[in-house]
């Protein structure tokens, strides 16, 4: 678990701890540790959509959507609501 949020810290241009800490505000009354579980598993899961796409690199096609904010944050909204 540690690895892929690490991985997607440095994909999305943000520290571990700003990427959990965002997870945990949006959590709900969902326990953390199942929070994280599901966004890991949603975001490699449309990365690979993307790719499947032909929308070339997840993160870049990501930051021409969402400038601001990258796929992360965006994805969290539609995860946790």
């Amino acid at each position: 678990m540690w690895d892929a949020l690490d991985l997607i810290s440095k994909r999305e241009e943000l520290n571990i701890n700003a990427l959990a800490t965002e997870i945990d505000r949006r959590r709900g009354d969902t326990s953390l540790t199942s929070a994280t579980r599901v966004f890991i598993l949603e975001y490699f899961r449309r990365s690979a959509e993307d790719a499947e796409a032909g929308e070339g690199e997840f993160q870049t096609s990501a930051r021409a959507e969402f400038p601001n904010t990258g796929r992360a944050v965006s994805l969290m909204d539609r995860i946790f609501g």
